[in-house]
């Protein structure tokens, strides 16, 4: 344990600033602070705060573990820019995690091995982001990758349960506060072989799916 490099965790996709200093399952600190589109006031302070409760600094990390969407265009662009600045000033590595997945991992234990579940994460007042997915025996598995869809033409298979932020019209949606935890975004990050997930900085982006168009007048 002496020589365990701890990974740093961010993920700020939705109205949370979740970060984690992550060694493993049972040795973690984690900080989740709610505070909406804000993110960019606390990020830097909270991960400062957890390396100082940890006795560790950025130099000391694996790797930064990122929640990379979709979710909020503006905390996606947050978390992505603390991660790329810590990355380049540390020479430190960033791994990439899907938001739905972290969610998906952290519903599995209450859905039956081999049943299917949808998530639902909403984009505007029209739109939501959609995936399917299906439990297995240690994990969850994509049935149906994350997509942009019309809350009017919500596709929900009939019998199957939904889970996300908001209510659909024709589909019952369990609600759930749509935040993965960093600790689940940092578990997920550590493979056996993280360095097959590593990417280059200069070309990581978030994930929105959707187009987001700017309209000036």
């Amino acid at each position: 344990m002496k020589n365990e490099k701890p990974v740093l965790a961010i993920e700020t996709s939705g109205d949370f600033c979740n970060v984690a200093v992550y060694y493993n399952e049972n040795k973690y600190v984690q900080t989740s602070v709610k505070i909406g589109r804000s993110h960019s006031k606390l990020i830097l302070s909270i991960i400062k705060q957890l390396h100082n409760l940890t006795g560790t600094k950025i130099s000391d990390v694996k790797h930064i573990a990122l929640s990379i969407g979709p979710g909020s265009f503006t905390g996606l662009r947050i978390g992505l820019a603390a991660a790329k600045a810590l990355s380049y000033g540390a020479d430190c590595p960033i791994v990439p995690v899907s938001t739905f997945e972290a969610m998906a991992n952290q519903i599995a234990p209450f859905i039956p091995e081999g049943e299917s579940f949808g998530l639902v994460n909403k984009v505007n007042t029209f739109e939501v982001y959609y995936a399917r997915f299906q439990k297995t025996k240690n994990s969850v598995k994509f049935v149906s990758q994350v997509t942009v869809v019309k809350q009017s033409e919500f596709p929900a298979p009939a019998g199957e349960r939904v889970f996300g932020n908001l209510e659909l019209p024709g589909a019952q949606v369990e609600k759930i506060v749509f935040s993965p935890s960093a600790v689940t975004i940092a578990a997920l990050s550590n493979t056996e072989d993280p360095e097959a997930e590593y990417v280059d900085p200069d070309l990581l982006e978030p994930v929105y799916i959707k187009d987001f168009n700017i309209n000036i007048k």
